[in-house]
């Protein structure tokens, strides 16, 4: 049975794996139901300052206490289940804050690691990957200490087209806030788009862009996604470079196998040439293949405004000055994802609580039974107060799911809707059990382990 649990609690591990995280922040949910993610500003007895996103615009809204029904901080309670034979559960520590670099005020270059895959989980865990909210993070620390550009430095082979697209709303939502270069050394798939969103791009010597086809992936393996669903997502791509200043023809190129891409010195790029002026024109893709640039390539197109090997040598393309210092935002980023990979951790570990104590249930349900059989009434009793600590177990890992999902949700780090459906489902066969094991009879706990062992089969076919 404590195998079966251990089995099950793992499935469930796989399970919040295939949801990829994305933006940080705290949650507040609206009496009328709606749920907001972003920042408490302020907090009194009487209102709630939230500064998120409305119709994709950052703003800071004013609510008094009457309308909010729920407030997660993203330091939420994250301990784990209550221990065997207690009813609550200790509130845990604060998380620590996310150290900042030292804010100096004064103008430096702001260097933004991208490394590693866009969103998602690397081995079920976050590190060796980045997300829309780490990145605006790592901005806001990077203006609010003075810097006069933020350098994107990239090397990514892409990742989820959901987390992309948050990520590129992000870098163009902060044109207008901060100078931000992108200077990818290889920016495969989604890193190509992230790259192509920032307005100006310095590429490494030996540096790479391209190959961005949306694929999805399936039971008979990986494959491109259809024309119908991967409509919505060109036309977000085509206002992304309309924002940027690139032309869509080289991304389009990336994306879409059938696409040619031709340039011409005086014109530039289109996806194809006017019939009678095709001298002077070189064709850089053809329908056959999908299109990556070289760092040569990309800057003799216009697409990089130049090479460089290092900050110093960007900094000399981007005019800086030289005594610029440099920061590295390494470490925000590094503490980002292991904070969340702790809340992870620590969702699983309630899961595993949960089913341990759905397993305590049915054991001590079995040594009841086989105490009334022995008429050993003192055995009797330490088997109901054995079934009474199970179940005060998992009721109490089940509230420890609920609030953990919800504090993960601000990052779209979630339980899916048909195991939080399930656990309520199996909270009312708790408290049915409850009543069975109070009757002291055998028909009573025989009832309630039939009962238990049908929530357990229930898990079985649910996570296969």
């Amino acid at each position: 049975m404590r195998q079966l649990c251990r089995t099950l609690a793992c499935a469930f591990a796989g399970c919040v794996a295939l949801v990829g995280p994305a933006a940080r922040g705290d949650v507040l949910v609206r009496t009328n139901g709606d749920m907001l993610v972003g920042e408490v500003v302020e907090e009194t007895r009487k209102v709630v300052k939230f500064r998120c996103q409305v119709n994709g615009i950052w703003t800071t809204i004013t609510l008094q206490r009457g309308q909010v029904s729920l407030l997660e901080h993203e330091e939420g309670d994250q301990s784990d289940a209550a221990a065997a034979g207690t009813t609550t559960t200790e509130p845990a520590r604060p998380a620590a804050p996310t150290p900042k670099p030292k804010p100096r005020n004064a103008p430096h270059i702001a260097v933004i690691p991208l490394h590693g895959q866009v969103g998602g989980l690397v081995d079920g865990e976050l590190r060796g990957t980045f997300d829309a909210g780490v990145i605006e993070h790592c901005f806001e620390q990077a203006l609010a200490a003075g810097a006069t550009v933020a350098v994107l430095d990239v090397h990514s082979p892409g990742g989820l087209v959901t987390e992309m697209e948050a990520i590129s709303e992000t870098i163009i939502a902060w044109h207008d806030r901060m100078r931000i270069v992108a200077f990818p050394d290889e920016a495969f798939s989604a890193a190509a788009v992230i790259s192509m969103c920032c307005r100006e791009i310095v590429i490494r010597p030996r540096g790479l862009i391209g190959a961005a086809v949306i694929i999805k992936r399936g039971p008979g393996g990986t494959s491109a996604l259809t024309a119908k669903m991967a409509s919505p997502h060109y036309a977000r791509q085509r206002q992304y470079m309309e924002a940027s200043g690139h032309a869509y023809e080289i991304l389009q190129a990336m994306t879409i196998q059938t696409a040619e891409l031709w340039w011409s010195p005086d014109t530039g790029c289109r996806e194809l040439p006017p019939d009678t002026a095709r001298d002077g024109w070189e064709r850089l893709d053809d329908r056959t293949t999908v299109l990556t640039l070289t760092a040569e390539e990309a800057r003799r197109i216009g697409l990089a405004i130049g090479e460089a090997d290092g900050i110093e040598s960007l900094a000399d393309i981007l005019a800086l000055d030289a005594d610029l210092p440099v920061i590295r935002y390494d470490e925000p980023i590094e503490l980002y994802n292991r904070r969340l990979d702790k809340r992870l951790s620590q969702l699983r570990r309630s899961f595993e609580n949960y089913f341990e104590g759905l397993a305590g249930i049915v054991e001590g349900l079995n040594a009841f039974a086989a105490a009334a059989q022995a008429g050993d009434r003192r055995m009797g009793e330490q088997a109901k107060a054995t079934t009474r600590r199970a179940w005060q177990k998992s009721l109490a890992a089940a509230r420890k799911i609920g609030r953990t999902d919800r504090s993960l949700l601000a990052r779209r780090v979630e339980v899916p809707d048909r195991i939080i459906d399930r656990i309520e489902d199996d909270r009312k066969m708790i408290g049915r059990i409850r009543q069975l094991v109070e009757t002291e009879t055998i028909d009573g706990f025989n009832d309630a382990a039939d009962r238990i062992n049908a929530v357990l089969q229930a898990w079985r076919e649910l996570l296969g």
